[in-house]
């Protein structure tokens, strides 16, 4: 039996990754009071900001309602945002234009590579399953951004790789839905919910619109978050 002393009862838990951010920027006086928000590189270690691990303590900490994970995310940019040193495209079983000039690799690699990229992701989502007995969701990744300014803020992990220019779209959002398709499928397997992305934040291409677009175009901003929030509460009924 969990003591009192230190635990957070607000009914709702967000846990997750850096797309925690934009959802914890749009908390507001009202929201803040029945919504614990968790980001773990900052909470398991607050200065270095690196932890990717969910850790069982966390169980010791918060007794929520309610938990909606947000575990990495950003796989699919991490593997396509760029172009490779030998650019590539691939076919899906929804899409089967490819862009020219390409060499052209098999969606059966694609997955495969995503899934091992996405295994510490998913990793959390099963632990978080057998710390928690509650009602788990997982929260969709936001969609990638049609165009990328030449202002916009890459993450550190892309700096190196900037003289390889940006993916086409196309490719982006194919692999954005690989991402999708996989998290969802991991979600029905553990038979927790999955929370689809907000309706009316993409153009009709499955963009994710401008206005919702952080300047780090790996993320969404808090008017986004903002629209997760209110999904969320309208599924707690709170």
């Amino acid at each position: 039996m969990k003591s009192d002393k230190n635990i957070s009862h607000r009914p709702i838990l967000i846990i997750g990754n850096s797309h925690t951010t934009a959802i914890a920027a749009a908390l507001n006086d009202q929201t803040r009071s029945i919504i614990d928000v968790v980001n773990l590189a900052s909470f398991f270690d607050p200065i270095n900001r690196r932890n990717k691990i969910l850790h069982p303590e966390i169980a010791d900490l918060f007794n929520p309602r309610y938990i909606f994970c947000s575990f990495g995310g950003s796989e699919h940019s991490v593997f396509g945002l760029l172009e490779a040193p030998t650019k590539f495209d691939f076919m899906t079983e929804s899409c089967s234009q490819t862009e020219p000039d390409r060499d052209i690799i098999t969606y059966g690699l694609v997955r495969t590579t995503l899934s091992r990229a996405m295994r510490g992701a998913m990793n959390n989502t099963q632990k978080l399953c057998a710390l928690f007995n509650c009602s788990i969701t997982h929260i969709c990744t936001p969609p990638p951004f049609r165009n990328i300014s030449e202002d916009a803020i890459l993450p550190r992990r892309f700096q190196e790789s900037l003289d390889l220019g940006v993916s086409p779209a196309s490719i982006r959002k194919k692999l954005y839905e690989t991402h999708s398709n996989i998290a969802r499928e991991l979600c029905a397997s553990l038979n927790i919910g999955f929370l689809d992305i907000p309706l009316g934040t993409t153009d009709g291409d499955g963009f994710l619109y401008s206005k919702f677009c952080s300047k780090d175009p790996t993320h969404a901003n808090s008017l986004y978050g903002e629209l997760v929030i209110k999904q969320i509460l309208e599924i707690a009924n709170v």
